[in-house]
């Protein structure tokens, strides 16, 4: 979700955060084109609540985890992926210790 890296807590805010999106991004992500506005409109809380109640997590996961093999890099010590200023809350490595950023 683009508008959970961005603060947003709740559906709210995420309705919020996802009007805010410049149009560029709006396209790219999708956003269905108003034709009153001649503009592309992001979807209001309540269709994120619906979208994201709906979600199959396992199903999601693995086209994620799919998107991430096809497109990300690996060196010799293994995956990477960068998580700027996020907390790895529950994220442990090998040796079963918690991942500290």
């Amino acid at each position: 979700m683009v508008a959970t890296p961005a603060g947003a807590a709740n559906y709210r805010e995420l309705g919020s955060v996802a009007a805010d999106l410049p149009q560029r991004l709006l396209r790219l992500l999708g956003a269905r084109w108003g034709r009153a506005r001649c503009r592309f409109t992001a979807p209001s809380a309540g269709t994120l609540r619906r979208v994201l109640i709906g979600l199959d997590a396992d199903e999601l996961g693995r086209v994620v985890r799919t998107w991430l093999r096809e497109n990300a890099t690996c060196d010799q010590e293994g995956w990477a992926i960068a998580v700027d200023g996020e907390d790895l809350r529950g994220s442990w490595n090998d040796e079963g210790r918690l991942i500290r950023p």
